[in-house]
């Protein structure tokens, strides 16, 4: 088994934990117990497939549990531990197996979901320090230096999990996106092209390619991955946005398409319960582009209630103010300082 892969063995670990039924488990996060088995179609999935964690439980049956997202499967219920007894768990292996990386990954991993972000990043240092060749911690680290605003560290970190394991997509997709947010969008779509090329399903890979494409004034090229990732993942509301973004704003009259505009900017509010700042700011400029102004300011008032960010302010306000005056919004990534950030290079986990 590949040393960059979470291992997950039998241990005997004894705990004084509540007891849960399966059914209590229902849209709980949970994490792999040390007998941990993962089953799909009756057959058992590789440990390589263990990522997205924390699961979440979608379905129970008996004493089985339907849990995962990208790698779903099921498991028997007395083999995961919920999130809020995971962190003793590990510490509780640790003790019994310091030698064992994997246990301070998945440690971390707990930490990271309850917001101990730097607790975390111990944990990973730790692991790291027990198996060098973990891949996952490395990986998983630089996920919380970006998270911490620390992009060359990121980096870093993502490059030593690729060097130990070079058909990591997820620590190219991770790569690509710290590449973009340091506006080196060339580098992000080697990576992204890469991430894609492993896992042609990976739908955020290619939310972040068009993302970049988009940057570079590639319109036509990042529409076509935004649907890709749609066409991957109907409910992606970023994916939505940013497609929706383009055919309201584009310089390019023949890319602009309205009616689409308002149909996909409409989905990702709904996807988003309508509490995302951007998304409406979206489907602002799709009603504006529409002709639709009085929708297209009432909207827009809405999407600047909901921004809190300075930097954000000032172009929502002056967008609202072309919409009093019945003009549409027109985008250009290079020169315009009115411009919406249509969307962001993803944090993904």
């Amino acid at each position: 088994m590949s040393a960059h892969l979470f291992m997950i063995s039998l241990v005997t670990v004894q705990l004084t934990a509540t007891s849960l039924l399966a059914s209590d488990l229902l849209g709980k996060q949970v994490f792999p117990k040390a007998e941990f088995q993962l089953l799909r179609d009756d057959q058992p999935v590789p440990d390589s497939h263990l990522n997205g964690l924390p699961y979440v439980v979608q379905a129970v049956d008996g004493d089985w549990l339907w849990v995962g997202d990208r790698a779903p499967g099921w498991v028997q219920s007395h083999h995961i531990i919920p999130l809020d007894q995971a962190y003793d768990y590990y510490t509780s292996l640790i003790s019994q197996q310091p030698e064992r990386a994997a246990w301070r990954n998945l440690r971390a991993i707990v930490s990271s979901e309850q917001g101990h972000f730097e607790k975390a990043i111990d944990d990973y240092t730790e692991a790291i320090d027990v198996n060098p060749q973990l891949a996952s911690a490395y990986r998983n680290r630089g996920v919380l230096q970006a998270r911490q605003n620390r992009n060359e560290a990121a980096i870093a970190d993502y490059t030593r999990a690729l060097a130990l394991h070079p058909q990591y997509g997820r620590a190219l997709f991770n790569r690509g996106n710290a590449w973009g947010r340091q506006g080196e969008c060339e580098s992000a779509l080697e990576d992204f092209n890469a991430a894609i090329k492993i896992d042609p399903s990976f739908a955020t890979a290619w939310y972040g390619r068009g993302l970049a494409h988009e940057k570079l004034g590639r319109y036509q090229k990042a529409i076509e991955d935004y649907q890709e990732a749609i066409r991957l993942e109907p409910r992606h509301a970023s994916a939505h946005n940013n497609l929706a973004w383009i055919l309201s704003t584009c310089p390019d009259d023949a890319i602009r398409n309205s009616a689409l505009a308002i149909e996909h900017a409409r989905q990702a509010c709904q996807l988003t319960a309508y509490e995302r700042a951007n998304h409406l700011g979206t489907l602002a400029a799709a009603h504006a582009e529409a002709g639709e102004f009085d929708n297209a300011y009432d909207l827009q008032k809405q999407s600047l209630a909901l921004t809190t960010s300075g930097l954000e302010r000032l172009p929502s306000e002056k967008r609202l103010n072309l919409y009093r005056l019945h003009q549409p919004f027109r985008s250009d990534f290079f020169s315009t300082d009115i411009r919406q950030t249509s969307g962001t290079f993803l944090l993904q986990k």
